[in-house]
């Protein structure tokens, strides 16, 4: 009986550890909740061992912080961006705004770098995802129009497809944009008109 719980002990960590490390693919807390409550039956299990079980929940959430507020979600976005070897991601390249208070990474996938993606890291303690719209199938990094103005961050294949304001914390994605029953066939909702409409923005401040 003896080895019967502490084998139950071993799974309920590794249990935790899992949801502590799935916590970092995720923007909600739901990880780290699974992950506690994976610790609990520890408390009839092993009682001796309840206590330094906690380290695993409570290790993963400090972690979380810290990656958040100092690390600026490099954790985050280098665990999000792993996938299987057939479908590789990684972050390449990285974009500081002019007044350091956001990190944007960008992220290149599959094996001929045609998909991006970019991470905001924003002072949340979550990113913001967001994606590029391709003018072709095979998109090169050339291709790519990124840049700060200001405090406004754009990024998109020729035609801007995703912005972020650092003044409003403010995301505007194309996708978004065109997102709704009444949108979906209107000639307006355009990448062109999307795209015009943020490069005329400006920057408050």
């Amino acid at each position: 009986m003896r080895a019967i719980k502490t084998i139950g002990s071993v799974i309920c960590l590794l249990a935790a550890l899992i949801a502590v490390f799935y916590q970092f693919k995720m923007s909600s807390i739901w990880p780290l909740t699974f992950a506690s409550l994976f610790v609990v039956p520890i408390r009839w299990l092993r009682p001796g061992y309840f206590r330094a079980a906690w380290i695993v929940p409570v290790g993963g959430f400090l972690l979380l912080l810290v990656d958040a507020y100092a690390l600026r979600h490099r954790i985050g976005v280098e665990v999000r961006a792993w996938e299987p070897i057939w479908d590789t991601t990684d972050i390449s390249e990285t974009f500081v705004s002019p007044s350091g208070q956001t990190t944007v990474y960008l992220l290149s996938s599959s094996w001929l770098d045609s998909s991006y993606a970019v991470w905001v890291s924003a002072g949340g303690l979550f990113p913001l995802l967001g994606y590029v719209v391709p003018s072709h199938e095979d998109t090169a990094r050339r291709d790519l129009t990124v840049e700060w103005r200001g405090t406004l961050f754009m990024i998109g294949d020729h035609l801007i497809s995703y912005a972020y304001s650092e003044t409003d914390h403010k995301a505007y994605s194309y996708d978004e944009w065109t997102r709704g029953p009444h949108t979906v066939c209107d000639p307006s909702k355009t990448l062109e008109a999307f795209s015009a409409y943020v490069t005329s923005l400006h920057p408050k401040g």
